[in-house]
């Protein structure tokens, strides 16, 4: 079941996030902008944030050898490594780069948890283009340096 809603602040197992801001990106991967080699950018970071991203595969990709990874521009598989994206299936949230850890319930501790200071937040396609399927990015951030950190949807476009 695709994850939808969260309350303003969030505590599991002894953690807690405060959300006082929440972005989402559709990564329609049938879509020639989406699919290609290269990275492709679903937030636009300024200032210093702390960022939770669900990466909610709600139509399982395809596409041969394909691999996709997320990261930031300056390291694109910083949040997860090159992953097969024939293995993600529809419903499974995407954690690991092996699969292993890709299902329908996942630890809270196993959601990508960063600081991010001025990077762009996006996703990296390798191996071969065209692959198709829909991941929604679901971002969870809160600013750390006041009124002067923001996120916003990316466009896309290259990281």
């Amino acid at each position: 079941m695709p994850l939808t809603n969260f309350p303003n602040g969030i505590t599991v197992e002894n953690q807690t996030i405060r959300v006082s801001n929440t972005t989402t990106f559709s990564a329609d991967m049938s879509s020639t902008t989406l699919n290609t080699i290269a990275s492709h950018e679903i937030a636009t970071v300024t200032g210093l944030v702390r960022m939770r991203i669900i990466a909610d595969v709600t139509d399982g990709p395809s596409g041969g050898t394909s691999t996709i990874a997320l990261g930031t521009a300056d390291n694109t598989s910083e949040f997860i490594g090159a992953t097969t994206v024939s293995g993600l299936d529809t419903g499974e949230i995407w954690t690991t780069a092996t699969g292993v850890g890709n299902k329908s319930s996942v630890d809270f501790a196993s959601i990508p948890d960063f600081v991010i200071s001025d990077a762009d937040v996006g996703y990296t396609i390798a191996k071969s283009a065209g692959i198709t399927g829909t991941i929604v990015f679901r971002m969870f951030w809160e600013a750390l340096e006041g009124a002067t950190s923001t996120v916003t949807v990316g466009a896309g476009g290259t990281l």
